[in-house]
């Protein structure tokens, strides 16, 4: 016994001392992709997410980031804006509003850039 330990008492410590250590060495690890700034694989998720809301095949889509978590993806004549988020288990992405928001808010762009062309033209 040292200081009022068995010695198995010492083992079992160290032991669960170990693993704990393991553990944040394992979690630290998933930081690097969970804590960048628009991971690829972030933007992976996006694009599957984005292929299902806007019925468009992915290699149609185009994705760009527009901030820390967010990103822009439009293809096959629609498009909507998304927020990622990356953890240990992988990335996850929803669609920022619903897509009946997201359709009209194009459409109203859309009449504002006609009407802005229109003027333009005159």
């Amino acid at each position: 016994m040292h200081g009022g330990r068995s010695t198995l008492e010492e083992e079992f410590v160290m032991t669960w001392i170990d693993r704990m250590a393991a553990l944040a060495a394992l979690a630290l690890a998933g930081c690097g992709t969970m804590f960048a700034s628009h991971p690829p694989e972030a933007t992976d998720a996006v694009v599957r997410q984005a292929s299902f809301d806007l019925a468009c095949p992915a290699e149609q889509l185009q994705v760009v980031p527009i901030n820390f978590r967010s990103y822009g993806a439009s293809g096959c004549g629609r498009h909507a804006s998304y927020t990622a988020a990356c953890g240990l288990v992988g990335c996850a992405a929803l669609v920022n509003g619903s897509p009946a928001e997201n359709a009209q808010l194009q459409a109203e762009r859309e009449e504002a850039q006609r009407v802005a062309q229109q003027h333009m033209a005159h």
